[in-house]
């Protein structure tokens, strides 16, 4: 069977390899498929090349990956849903095979997201067996058009991607931008404003993941990002990845998400070992306070400490501003985490909002107090950016404008990798 599968992000603050598709496309072959990406990031016709690409190929089934509905940040936000709703219709126009979205996005909205972009199917979660075990049903029109669970399916934790064969690294790598890899998929953890709250965690074979980062290397890249929800949802793996990492993967530098705990000493010298150059900590200020929390401020200052003391630089992303917490708690958060001098302290007061997520439960019980921002009429599928803040933004620069250790999330472009 023929596969088409197309990468509609075209958001280049910074350009990111599709290491989703990547990770498809390995597996769809595996499983005798005929599979060819067409990657749109730098394309100066996105229209004429995806009809050059449906023409050539004539596919089987289309999927097209969505990475994001928007940029997330507020004010500075750009909605992508549409310019990618016109890619799906130019290629439908030309073919009336089966058309697959998944990616990241798909876990902010299905069933709206599918109506919006007018796909046949949604499939959220791994795609790597979900897709080729359901690819001859799809073409058949043997399973109604709907919505596709991934996570039912899971990972071939054993296969090993050879990066760099479907996709051409030579504009991503022009500046030198980390290529993603992956280790762990899904997230434990409860946060209450996050897509990724609660999914099903399985990580890849060791072996295999550090297999690829050699491929990687051999395709040109000089470092790494860990897409990991959290590098270190898993003490005692993560460890263990670093280990055989050191002994036998490529020495590239890398960097990734992490949680203040589970963290030790131990972990810390391998980080350093293994060349981690940057931990960016995900912080929750009204978690700071609580002394059965393991995300409070002792373990935030562990972290930061052990990192530091190693040269390894820590960026800070904090969310402030929960139902709850009052002016004198944040204004103590800041103080706390300036105090534990990270490099960087990214504050962001803006929750992007998206049906279902128990954080509007929270927000909307507190609604004298809250304001939303962004497309708030019209839109009760929130697809379209809308944002909810129980703080003052003037108040927050006020607070903040004087320490050139923070930055306010929103008020411009860019990556920790970048600012630090």
């Amino acid at each position: 069977m023929r596969v088409a599968l197309i990468n509609t992000n075209r958001f280049v603050s910074p350009p990111v390899i599709p290491v989703g598709l990547e990770y498809l496309a390995g597996p769809l072959e595996k499983a005798g498929h005929q599979v060819q990406i067409l990657d749109l990031t730098f394309s100066e016709s996105p229209s004429g090349d995806i009809k050059s690409f449906i023409q050539d190929m004539d596919p089987d089934v289309i999927g097209f990956s969505i990475r994001n509905i928007d940029s997330v940040l507020y004010p500075d936000n750009r909605f992508f849903l549409e310019e990618i709703a016109d890619m799906v219709k130019v290629a439908r126009d030309l073919t009336q095979v089966p058309a697959i979205a998944g990616g990241s996005a798909c876990l902010c909205s299905r069933e709206a997201l599918r109506n919006y972009l007018d796909v046949d199917y949604i499939l959220y979660g791994p795609g790597e067996k979900a897709l080729p075990e359901k690819l001859t049903a799809i073409k058949n029109r043997m399973i109604p058009p709907g919505v596709i669970n991934g996570y039912e399916a899971g990972i071939d934790r054993y296969f090993s991607h050879e990066r760099g064969r479907f996709v051409d690294f030579t504009p991503y790598l022009a500046d030198k931008h980390p290529a993603g890899i992956l280790f762990q998929s899904g997230c434990p953890w409860e946060c209450s404003y996050c897509v990724e709250r609660k999914k099903p965690t399985v990580h890849r074979d060791i072996g295999s993941v550090v297999a690829e980062s050699r491929s990687l290397h051999d395709a040109g890249v000089e470092s790494l990002f860990f897409c990991d929800s959290e590098f270190n949802l898993d003490l005692e793996l993560s460890k263990a990845f670093l280990e055989n990492y050191i002994e036998k993967g490529p020495g590239l530098e890398w960097t990734a998400y992490f949680k203040p705990a589970p963290f030790d000493e131990k972990l810390a010298s391998l980080l350093r070992k293994s060349r981690c150059t940057l931990a960016t900590l995900s912080v929750n200020s009204w978690e700071l306070f609580s002394e059965s929390n393991p995300h409070n401020i002792g373990s935030v200052k562990k972290f930061i400490e052990n990192c530091s003391m190693r040269g390894i630089k820590v960026a800070v992303d904090l969310m402030i501003g929960y139902p709850g917490e009052n002016k004198v708690l944040i204004e103590t958060a800041l103080d706390l985490l300036a105090n534990a001098e990270p490099n960087k302290i990214g504050v962001n007061q803006y929750f992007r909002l998206y049906e279902g997520l128990p954080v509007m439960r929270d927000l909307f019980s507190e609604t004298d107090s809250v304001e939303l921002l962004g497309e708030v009429e019209n839109n009760s599928d929130m697809l379209r950016p809308i944002f909810a803040t129980a703080l003052d933004p003037e108040w927050l620069s006020l607070e903040v404008m004087d320490n050139k250790l923070f930055f306010i999330e929103g008020s411009g472009r860019g990556v920790n990798y970048l600012r630090v």
